[in-house]
């Protein structure tokens, strides 16, 4: 797992709160004593805040990679869908405040109107490339973020007498408790994954193989963008997912790949430490291993049976 990763994630939160706040704090700004008033403030200040931060986390993996148009393509998807948990999640969200803050748990009507917007902003994650596993981890880091970050803004805003410079650390802890905690669940939950080996911009880059079909290559639709490869086409290679493993092929025969320096014809197994070359790129695959209990050989942790001996394994 990549530290590094979890680190940007949740910069790039706490930068969206940052820039959030003014705004949120805008719209917060009348305090109607009329409850549906008050309420439809609330959704506003979860809405703009929500989408500020959803525009910051969606636009990391674009800018990471520096892609301008995924950067521009995460951001839009990422304020669209943060703007439509801010205004699912404020009133759930408000009205167990509300009821609990007699008893003093308001905090946790918070954590979950913030949950919820999490969830919200997770889920954006795999929509531009339609990656549903994306989407599962993200909604699930989303979730787990959200709330134990909105619980700290309760706790902050208690702690500073809700005071607007409160709110404002408070935010940033929240955006920042959001992108870690969704980047920290597309870590932890990687099977395989390639590795930019070659020397470049994109040396060092990590790219988590979770779809069933993955498409490497220099084009914006890819799912994948080699942008610093000389040789690399749109839609260069492409690996299928399968219960074997994960499986690499050329799409065109005019541009042809290798695997550990050997010409692919048709389809090539990647074994974990397999090195890929595109043009004049490299890549090295990697994936989680589960040692078969008979005979001692390291298998996909999918694999259902070993190649080695044939035996079942079990699958968790």
């Amino acid at each position: 797992m990549k530290v590094r990763v979890i680190l940007y994630g949740a910069l790039a939160g706490a930068i969206g709160g940052a820039v959030g706040w003014l705004p949120g704090e805008l719209a917060a700004i009348p305090r109607p004593t009329e409850a549906a008033l008050r309420y439809m403030l609330i959704a506003l200040y979860f809405v703009v805040v929500g989408a500020c931060i959803g525009a910051a986390i969606g636009s990391l993996d674009g800018v990471v990679n520096g892609v301008r148009s995924r950067a521009v393509q995460g951001g839009r998807m990422g304020a669209l869908l943060g703007l439509a948990g801010g205004a699912v999640g404020s009133l759930p969200g408000e009205g167990t405040f509300e009821v609990l803050s007699a008893v003093n748990l308001g905090l946790v009507g918070r954590a979950i109107g913030w949950a919820i917007v999490g969830v919200f902003i997770g889920v954006s994650q795999g929509l531009i490339t339609r990656d549903r596993a994306r989407m599962v981890r993200g909604g699930l880091g989303g979730l787990l973020g959200g709330y134990l970050g909105g619980g700290f803004f309760e706790m902050v805003s208690l702690t500073m007498a809700r005071g607007s410079g409160s709110r404002w650390i408070a935010v940033v802890i929240l955006g920042a408790f959001l992108g870690a905690f969704i980047a920290f669940f597309q870590e932890w939950l990687a099977e395989a994954w390639l590795v930019v080996v070659s020397s470049g911009r994109q040396e060092g880059q990590k790219y988590n193989l979770t779809k069933g079909e993955t498409v490497l290559g220099r084009g914006d639709r890819d799912d994948f963008i080699l942008y610093a490869g000389e040789g690399v086409v749109p839609r260069h290679a492409l690996i299928v997912r399968r219960e074997t493993g994960h499986w690499i092929q050329a799409i065109s025969p005019e541009h042809p790949i290798s695997v550990d320096k050997q010409p692919v014809s048709g389809e090539q197994r990647l074994r974990h430490g397999s090195e890929t070359a595109l043009g004049g790129m490299a890549l090295r695959y990697h994936e989680q291993t589960a040692k078969c209990p008979q005979c001692g050989k390291e298998n996909p942790i999918r694999a259902k049976f070993c190649p080695g001996c044939g035996k079942q394994l079990v699958v968790k």
